[in-house]
């Protein structure tokens, strides 16, 4: 693999756990965010349980983001699938 294409990857995020931080940061980020507009219209009350360091805190703060009309959104899947009331 030639060099140029190892510098210009996109880094891996390392110990982020805020949606907005990682989205600035440019990291590398895989867009689940119809799924968890899926998870949040199926139920009144959802129980997450996930071991630690398993995404827990960026999952609650990616979907704190749907609470409020943000442009963070734009361009991901989630865009548009929730309405801000």
């Amino acid at each position: 693999m030639p060099g140029n294409m190892i510098a210009a990857a996109k880094p891996l995020p390392r110990r982020k756990s805020d949606f907005l931080s990682l989205r600035a940061s440019g990291s590398i980020y895989v867009d689940k965010t119809d799924q968890i507009v899926e998870v949040l219209d199926s139920a009144d009350f959802n129980y997450l349980e996930r071991p630690r360091g398993f995404g827990t805190s960026l999952l609650l703060s990616t979907a704190a983001i749907f609470t409020v009309a943000s442009e963070a959104l734009r361009s991901l899947k989630g865009e548009g699938m929730w309405n801000v009331a």
